[in-house]
């Protein structure tokens, strides 16, 4: 009898698991799928927003890269004007002069790794600020046309021609948003 209580409840879960799947299930019901298309590639390539990004930080990058080579040239000078000095410099002195080239070798590569972190953030800042606003128009098409769903065409295979909404995206995110402001 002992037994028989202790394994009542195991019991008893064991009738309510096996006969649960007999049991009729209320599944709520989804509407259809109306879907609509992005394709990013062409919406990246032809926006105007992101064509004047790419101008902008390919003109911010070839500036940084300018005076990197400029600075190269200069440090260089710098060096064999020291390398020369060497014959002429007390040792304690030229040695006080390889530390303060060397400090000034580390200032310079860190400030440009500085320089290149801010021209990657505002490139990821105003990135954002599309992304922004293409989901905001690609949010309004759908609700005009009565989508529930709105997807990149990149992980698409085949579609109607009618899903893609690439092209009338690209003309209100023009319209909207033709230039990003770009932090310096």
């Amino acid at each position: 009898m002992k037994i028989f209580i202790k394994s009542l409840p195991v019991l008893i879960a064991a009738f309510f698991f096996t006969t649960a799947p007999g049991l009729p299930v209320q599944a709520q019901a989804l509407p259809p799928a109306m879907v609509g298309i992005v394709q990013m590639s062409v919406i990246v390539s032809q926006a105007k927003a992101y064509k004047q990004v790419r101008t902008e930080m390919d003109k911010r990058a070839n500036a940084i890269k300018a005076d990197a080579e400029a600075m190269e040239k200069d440090l260089a000078k710098q060096r064999d004007d020291l390398v020369r000095q060497k014959t002429l410099l007390s040792p304690e002195a030229f040695k006080q002069r390889q530390v303060e080239f060397q400090k000034k070798l580390m200032d310079l590569g860190k400030s440009f790794e500085v320089r290149q972190d801010k021209l990657r953030g505002a490139s990821e800042k105003a990135s954002q600020e599309i992304q922004v606003k293409l989901s905001e128009v690609s949010g309004a098409i759908a609700q005009e046309r009565g989508l529930n769903l709105v997807i990149t065409g990149n992980s698409v295979l085949f579609a109607i021609k009618g899903y893609d909404i690439s092209d009338e995206v690209l003309k209100r995110l023009d319209e909207q948003l033709p230039k990003v402001a770009i932090p310096k």
